[in-house]
């Protein structure tokens, strides 16, 4: 097993390299998470079923939640998950930065521009290697940037171009499709201190 964020590459050299029972492993946390209990792993079992139970058994003993996917439904899905949610926190954090406004003083902030901020500091204390590999090492990276980049220059199109309309219509149909979003279903997130 191995305990990386792509799987497809581990995993065929693991294939290759071993003839032992093969099975991708991806903790969805830090490492350095104070609690097990409630967090999400992936096991991406490829050859043999020998320790499978076993190694989902002691998984679930520790309090984690464990689910299957094989090693290309794993990446596509990290590559929402992760390289489109970090390289939209690396371009946020960039801009600030180009626009000499990384020093904004708490008392004048929002909630959202907290969490935002937030999400970008967390990301920026991680070892660079980590991202650039993530980046670098799935196969549909590529696309996850693609469509933000492509987002990006249509929304800046329709502010920079006045399209008021065009936006409220943007925002409706977006309000619409993450209202039951499936990762949302059941969470609370407070986001407004108070």
């Amino acid at each position: 097993t191995d305990f990386t964020s792509v799987k497809m590459k581990p995993v065929a050299a693991m294939m290759k390299y071993s003839q032992a029972d093969v099975i991708g492993g991806h903790p969805l946390f830090r490492p350095e998470v104070d609690l097990l209990e409630g967090q999400n792993m992936i096991l991406c079992p490829t050859r043999g079923k020998g320790y499978l139970s076993w190694y989902k058994s002691a998984l679930e003993s520790l309090g984690l939640k464990v689910t299957f996917m094989n090693p290309e439904e794993h990446d596509q899905t990290m590559a929402v998950e992760q390289c489109l949610t970090h390289i939209s926190n690396l371009a946020f954090a960039y801009a600030l930065t180009k626009m000499d406004q990384k020093n904004i003083q708490q008392d004048v902030t929002t909630p959202a521009y907290i969490l935002r901020l937030y999400a970008s500091a967390r990301m920026l204390s991680q070892d660079p290697s980590l991202y650039s590999g993530m980046f670098s090492e799935n196969p549909f990276t590529e696309d996850a940037v693609r469509a933000y980049g492509e987002a990006v220059k249509e929304v800046s199109a329709l502010v920079q171009g006045g399209q008021k309309a065009w936006l409220e219509e943007l925002l409706g149909s977006l309000q619409r499709e993450f209202k039951n979003h499936p990762a949302l279903k059941g969470k609370k997130v407070k986001i407004i201190d108070g």
